[in-house]
């Protein structure tokens, strides 16, 4: 392990874990270490977070942490494993095309999972994997496969989306195939002779292997639905009970946009009052419904003895749900054999309790807590507020708690303004709707007994690493609510106006930098009524925060970040006036690289309200000239998520200077070396102008066309055009010249070789008489591309201007003798050379 000079305690810390992980992984795949040795370096403004090569990685020093940092645990530990697990299934298997490099991400991705899982835990793996599979239902597009080679550039197959979505994918074929069939399926592929012999990771090859551990037709449907179809499966659920038959009526329907016909068994869990039975669905249509015998009967007692499927058991009291159902609930998939599937679900509030209260399953609690998010009444209110109090609850739960009752504070059912107050709250309550503070009150309640000392917070103490995740995502949670008048109550704003006044951190162990950020960050989303001393008394404080980070920064420089945040959003909200001034003296180099993207993301999120100043062509200015490629990449994607395509298409000079500067970076030297900057490049264009030509630089290319038609423009104008509008020379204008020459000698080969055509004639005639002219094709693909060359173009002195739509190229000393007064000896002599450089 390597890292830079006086950051050796963090690099121990970090890697503590890594001979474990070796081991693990060596264990599980049963095959030793390809290589014979691996190294790790971490180096300063690393382009990614990892680098990796065959026996070596190369990290960001932005991963490494000391002792006293909790939340960098899990992304750094994450991080060096899918760098470990990419030596075997990455390098020492390489992917043999590039509809093989999901193979790559996924299996690796796996690995790192398998060892988190290991390492922090079934629980927390099963939260990450839920998160990833929510990033994916947000974030699909619907028309990217995992494999495939219908893609524009091999940028489009490393895209975030494929990394995350081959994951899952992965996790799906391991739960239809089996845990143990799936590990003896690793170390086949890795024991596999011609896979070996050419170290090749190829999707045939794969799939044949699986074939061999499992028969079923399954294999080949999974293969055609999940690694080369598109989307993912979307379901509607629901049951009925039919007392007179004692059976359920089960129906399933597919939501789905995908063209992709998602099949297969889907297991339907059943827990009755005397058991819990497994029951299975055939999905092999758009809609699907089935029936289902109930095993349980209606008993007149309303006590249960219940076992959960851990073990553990519980007395019940059957009173709280209906007497007349023996359910006490229902689930769907519930081992996750779908892996990446959205279900949707309408249960009754008394069946998401008893779902919340004993299935011991993550994915059931979760799903239950914002089932219970659509039942706004009273009692669904007072059982979240008992499982955020409740330490026997995994924090995340307890999180999603806190975020569901801040999230239905707010949902109020219209009550006629003639009535009094008193007949309102009775009309309120009659229709199951929270009052207005219950929530906000239950909430503040909780963390005042559980954080507080008399009146004031307690000293920080996060040893307890639960309670500490969940004190720092309330602050979060309560941050939006709002009352009547849609402003944000007095006491939530005194709440946390409190909670950084006595924040002491003296005797804690740990860091409270993300304590602290994730407050600033919550004051930041408040709405007062008036700008008063007290909203005064909210920005002296922020900048304060802002001049103790330069003394004693916090880690990454968390608290700058937020107050960055929360300044631009009281600008962007117009509680103060825009000051593009004072983010940009933190955008410029010497800050660190957190804070330059946080001063970067500020000023694109006032950007709408500036009138004189365009933050985006400032921002792709900026790039140009910047040095740190992990700054640009994160940059292009701000703007990507800020931008709207809407603004980039009329015909204007900003938008053609959009056009024009991220076209010459993105074919330039400069980014060829990093592919995140490529890609990060290809994204913003692709995101507003997809894959046609910008509708934006259309009308510039006709019009163009007719002044070149009529020659009154000429080089030298588009010259002085192009450094009137501070458009950089394309770095790649020395390889335009050399594809001019290039072309010149192809037309002599031709012309001494007797092979030419008409054309070549002519364009050899015009050499010889006056030099080569290149015309410029109609079509607009190849207008734009040359015609974004020759604006920007600095003439050599070779190229006479002629006055129209082409140019002269000069015979000079340094250029090939074309004279045709050649003798023949010379004609003999250049047409051998030639054949010599040909072979």
């Amino acid at each position: 392990h390597f890292c830079v000079p006086g950051r050796l305690a963090e690099l121990k810390h970090t890697v503590a874990f890594f001979s474990r992980a070796l081991t693990f992984l060596e264990k599980y795949l049963r095959t030793p270490f390809p290589y014979h040795h691996y190294k790790q370096v971490f180096v300063e403004e690393c382009p990614e977070d990892a680098i990796t090569g065959a026996s070596m990685g190369i990290f960001s020093t932005h991963l490494l942490y000391d002792p006293t940092i909790i939340d960098q645990a899990f992304e750094s530990t994450r991080t060096l494993c899918i760098s470990l697990a990419e030596q075997w299934f990455g390098f020492w298997l390489a992917p043999k095309n590039w509809g093989d490099w999901w193979l790559r991400s996924g299996l690796s991705r796996f690995l790192a999972s398998k060892f988190c899982e290991y390492f922090f835990g079934k629980v927390e793996e099963q939260s990450f994997l839920l998160r990833e599979a929510e990033w994916v239902y947000r974030n699909d597009d619907w028309l990217q496969s995992l494999s495939t080679s219908n893609f524009m550039h091999p940028i489009e197959v490393q895209s975030e989306l494929v990394r995350r979505k081959s994951l899952l994918a992965v996790q799906t074929l391991s739960k239809r195939m089996g845990d143990d069939s799936f590990q003896d399926l690793l170390g086949e592929v890795l024991r596999d002779r011609k896979m070996t012999k050419e170290h090749i990771l190829h999707t045939r090859s794969f799939f044949n292997l699986v074939k061999k551990l499992d028969t079923s037709p399954i294999v080949e449907q999974f293969r055609d639905e999940w690694v080369e179809g598109t989307g993912y499966p979307q379901f509607f659920c629901g049951y009925v009970f039919n007392r007179k038959k004692q059976q359920f009526e089960v129906a399933l329907k597919r939501t789905s946009k995908s063209a992709t016909s998602f099949s297969g068994m889907m297991t339907v869990r059943v827990h009755e009052v005397d058991g819990t039975y497994d029951h299975h669905i055939k999905v092999d249509d758009e809609a699907v419904l089935q029936t289902f015998p109930c095993y349980s009967r209606i008993r007149k007692s309303k006590v249960k003895h219940v076992v959960y499927e851990n073990g553990e058991s519980a007395e019940v009291v059957l009173a709280r749900g209906r007497t007349d159902i023996p359910v006490l609930w229902l689930r769907f998939d519930p081992d996750m054999e779908w892996g990446l599937r959205e279900l949707a679900v309408r249960f009754p509030e008394w069946q998401l309790i008893w779902q919340l209260e004993l299935d011991r399953n993550i994915d059931a609690q979760i799903q239950a807590i914002r089932g219970l998010g659509e039942h706004p009444t009273s009692s669904a209110s007072g059982v979240l507020a008992s499982i955020l109090a409740n330490r026997d609850y995994f924090y995340r739960v307890r999180i999603e708690a806190a975020r569901v009752l801040a999230g239905g504070s707010d949902m109020f059912v219209p009550v006629d303004e003639s009535f009094s107050d008193a007949k309102r709250m009775i009309v309120a309550a009659d229709r199951g709707i929270r009052t207005n503070f219950m929530n906000l009150q239950s909430i503040l309640s909780f963390y005042k007994d559980r954080f507080y000392e008399v009146s004031r917070p307690a000293p920080n103490d996060f040893r307890d690493v639960a309670e500490y995740f969940v004190k720092c995502e309330i602050p979060l949670a309560i941050a939006k609510m709002r009352n009547q008048q849609n402003a944000t109550p007095f006491e939530l704003i005194d709440f946390l106006l409190e909670l950084l006044d006595y924040n002491d951190n003296a005797g804690n162990p740990y860091s409270d930098g993300r304590f602290v950020s994730n407050v600033v960050r919550a004051i930041a989303h408040i709405m007062p009524t008036d700008l008063g001393e007290t909203f005064s008394q909210i920005v002296e404080l922020l900048q304060d925060l802002l001049k103790l980070e330069i003394s004693l920064p916090s880690y990454h420089n968390e608290v700058a970040c937020a107050c960055l945040f929360a300044l631009s959003t009281f600008q962007r909200n117009g509680f103060l006036l825009p000051n593009v001034s004072f983010f940009q003296d933190f955008l410029q180099p010497g800050n660190y690289l957190s804070v330059r993207i946080a001063a970067a993301d500020a000023l694109l999120r006032i950007a709408p309200l500036l009138q004189d100043v365009d933050i985006f062509v400032e921002l792709v200015g900026f790039i140009r000239e910047e040095e740190n490629p992990r700054l640009c990449v994160a940059i292009l994607d701000l703007m990507k998520e800020h931008a709207d395509p809407k603004d980039f298409q009329a015909v204007n000079e900003r938008n053609q200077l959009m056009v024009d500067s991220l076209w010459h970076q993105l074919v330039s030297r400069e980014v060829s070396y990093s592919a995140a900057y490529q890609k990060a490049l290809l994204r913003l264009y692709s995101y507003l102008w997809a894959s046609d030509t910008p509708c934006c630089v259309l009308g510039r290319v006709l019009e163009e066309k007719h002044m070149y038609n009529s020659g009154v423009q000429t080089l030298e104008d588009l010259q002085t055009q192009a450094y009137n509008a501070n458009l950089e020379v394309p770095s790649w204008r020395l390889e335009m010249e050399d594809k001019i020459r290039s072309q010149i000698d192809k037309r002599k080969r031709k012309m001494l070789r007797g092979v030419a055509t008409q054309d070549d004639r002519d364009d050899y005639q015009s050499v010889t008489s006056q030099g080569l002219k290149l015309k410029i094709s109609r079509t607009n693909q190849q207008t734009l591309a040359f015609q974004d060359w020759v604006e920007t173009l600095d003439l050599p002195p070779w190229v006479e201007d002629q006055g129209d739509a082409s140019f002269t190229l000069r015979r000079g000393a340094s250029r090939m003798d074309e004279d045709d007064d050649q003798s023949s000896s010379d004609d003999e002599e250049d047409e051998d050379e030639d054949e010599d450089e040909d072979e």
